[in-house]
C-alpha cells in the first residue's frame, strides 16, 4: 500500500474544470489522469499549480524519456501557465471568442470578426484591454428609453488584431495531437 495521500476531490474537480474535462495536451476526453508536473516523490504534496490533467497516452509520453516526442516538465509548465492565464483572466464569453479566433487562424483568416450585441461589450473588455481584439460599435438606428436608461440595438464587432493572432498562436491550449 502506498504512503501517498489521496488527491482531494475538490482539487481533482478544480483541475478537471481548468482543463475543460480534456487532456491539457491533446484535448482528448478519456481516459484522463491527474498528473504532477514535478514528481510527487520530489514535492510530497498535491498542489493545484503543480498538477495537470493528461490522457493515458500523454501521461505515457511524459514517462517515456527515450521517446523523442516525450512531453517534458518545461512543456507541461508552459501548458499549465497558459491554462492559468486564460482561465483566470478572461470571461467565458472571451474564452469562447479566443477559441473561435483560433479556428479562424487555423483556416488562414487572421482578420476574424465576431458580431455581438452591444450589451456584451462589458463581457469582452479584457480582450480589448489586452489588444487581442478591437471593439467597434455600429449603430442599429433604434433606441428605446426605459426607466433604467436607454436600450439600443447597436451591434458590437469584436475584431481580431495582429497582436491577438500572435498571442493565440502561441497559446498551448489548442490542437496538440499526440
Amino acid at each position: 500500500m502506498s504512503d501517498r495521500e489521496h488527491i482531494p476531490a475538490s482539487l481533482q474537480r478544480d483541475l478537471m474544470i481548468e482543463s475543460g474535462y480534456r487532456c491539457a495536451v491533446c484535448k482528448t476526453t478519456s481516459p484522463l489522469e491527474i498528473e504532477h508536473i514535478e514528481e510527487y516523490a520530489k514535492v510530497q504534496r498535491h498542489e493545484f499549480s503543480n498538477m495537470i490533467v493528461l490522457c493515458a497516452n500523454c501521461h505515457g509520453r511524459k514517462e517515456d524519456k527515450a521517446n523523442p516526442r516525450a512531453i517534458d516538465r518545461i512543456a507541461l509548465k508552459k501548458i499549465k501557465s497558459d491554462l492559468l492565464l486564460v482561465n483566470a483572466r478572461y470571461s467565458d464569453l472571451e474564452k469562447r471568442i479566443i477559441e473561435i479566433f483560433h479556428s479562424a487562424i487555423q483556416s488562414g483568416n487572421r482578420r476574424a470578426i465576431i458580431q455581438l450585441r452591444n450589451e456584451d461589450q462589458i463581457s469582452v473588455m479584457r480582450l480589448a484591454e489586452d489588444k487581442i481584439a478591437s471593439l467597434e460599435i455600429q449603430s442599429g438606428g433604434i433606441s428605446v428609453g426605459t426607466k433604467y436608461g436607454t436600450v439600443s440595438n447597436d451591434i458590437l464587432f469584436v475584431i481580431l488584431t495582429e497582436d491577438g493572432a500572435k498571442f493565440i498562436e502561441n497559446l498551448n491550449l489548442f490542437d496538440h495531437k499526440a
